[in-house]
């Protein structure tokens, strides 16, 4: 069941990681205001669908660094 979320519209949370990254994200999903042309040439024309307004409330991205023991025992004798 799909509401409309208001006359705020729908917020949205995507992730994505991989590799050791990670991105999440919030947004916030309107339709538009759309102005009605009542001419001719507007009903003679194709309608496009309007895109939805869309809104970034928070980001974050993050990478996880993973290193081995050997790396770091290279790492304190090379000092």
């Amino acid at each position: 069941m799909q509401t409309s979320g208001g006359p705020e519209g729908r917020k949205w949370a995507m992730f994505m990681t991989a590799g050791g990254h990670f991105a999440g994200i919030i947004v916030r999903i309107s339709k538009p205001k759309v102005e009605e042309d009542n001419s001719k040439t507007a009903k003679q024309k194709r309608l496009k669908r309007p895109r939805p307004d869309t809104e970034v409330l928070l980001h974050k991205t993050f990478h996880r660094y993973t290193s081995t023991s050997g790396h770091i025992r290279c790492l304190v004798s090379c000092i």
